[in-house]
């Protein structure tokens, strides 16, 4: 793709319609002057000047170039670095070159080749004309430092910059009124003064407490969810393993109910088993004797039986040539 003229062309023009302090001539001179524009071409120069001189589309090399008429490179590069002595700054001309390269390429990218050309001598349809101004709109918007940054910085809402509407009816501007007004800063600030000081203590406590209860967590989960930090699946799987821990709960001291009434009535069971042993009189001495050896007997297997029961439980930055050949040398 061949390389833009567009520096060169906006470099020899800028004097038919920019004096010597920088000011946009009232009535063009020269070859501009002779073309006898419409005070809408006129218009879109002033702007694109403007665009120019008073945004960050270009840097300072470039500016240094294209609004004195006379100077090459090598002398901006020379007229920087007296400017700089004391600063301490150092400017090296390829690095000037280089600068210079880039910014034509961003012309190019963001108002088109012949922007410049056809605004002073070709295009002759509105429409062509109407589209200039909006990309003039948008490279403002990109690159300005207007009073416009201070009402977009007092908006917590990231509006994109990229729309540009001339006119909308007030019915339109009005509801745009409504919906931003939660988000002017101003309006955020006197509702986070207003809010309970004891909820605002809590919402420090939970996102800030590397442990909490289930309930805590919980609510932790729903405001991150509220702010999209996550899926609402993660939200119900939290609510849902809070329940069954709840439900285990509940087993676990009906099991409990159930071991304390099991114990009462082994109680009874031996208050009944002493009154009938007091009450038998008759048994003799051998059979006390065997019975004796018996529960002896029945212990010594309940011990040999223990272990086994214990035992189953635990299992094209260049400038081309024709830049070169007019302005580098």
């Amino acid at each position: 793709m061949a390389n833009s003229k567009i520096l060169i062309e906006i470099k020899r023009t800028l004097p038919d319609i920019v004096d010597g302090n920088g000011n946009f001539r009232t009535v063009p001179i020269g070859n501009v002057g002779k073309r006898r524009l419409s005070g809408e071409r006129l218009d879109l120069l002033k702007s694109f000047v403007d665009l120019l001189q008073n945004t960050t589309i270009l840097c300072r090399e470039t500016k240094t170039y294209l609004f004195d008429p006379h100077i090459t490179l090598k002398e901006v590069t020379d007229k920087l670095n007296e400017e700089g002595e004391k600063q301490g700054k150092n400017y090296n001309y390829n690095t000037v070159v280089s600068k210079v390269g880039y910014d034509r390429g961003k012309l190019d990218s963001v108002l088109g080749k012949s922007f410049f050309s056809d605004i002073i001598y070709k295009t002759k349809n509105k429409k062509d004309l109407d589209n200039y101004r909006k990309l003039l709109g948008l490279a403002f918007i990109r690159y300005g430092k207007t009073g416009g940054d201070k009402v977009r910085e007092n908006l917590l809402l990231p509006l994109n910059k990229s729309h540009v509407s001339k006119d909308i009816s007030d019915e339109k501007f009005d509801e745009f009124i409504r919906v931003i007004m939660p988000y002017i800063k101003s309006q955020v600030k006197a509702v986070a003064e207003s809010i309970d000081p004891e909820s605002v203590g809590y919402f420090n406590y939970i996102i800030s407490s590397p442990i909490l209860p289930d309930e805590d967590m919980q609510r932790l989960y729903r405001l991150k969810l509220l702010m999209g930090l996550v899926d609402e699946q993660v939200v119900t799987e939290i609510a849902t393993d809070g329940g069954e821990e709840k439900a285990d709960t509940d087993d676990s001291s009906s099991e409990t109910e159930d071991d304390t009434e099991g114990n009462k009535e082994v109680a009874n069971d031996s208050e009944s088993l002493a009154e009938s042993t007091n009450n038998v009189d008759s048994i003799d001495g051998g059979m006390q004797a065997s019975i004796q050896e018996e529960a002896e007997d029945s212990s010594t297997n309940k011990a040999d039986k223990e272990p086994e029961k214990i035992n189953d439980e635990n299992g094209d930055n260049q400038l081309d040539d024709a830049f070169d050949a007019s302005f580098a040398e």
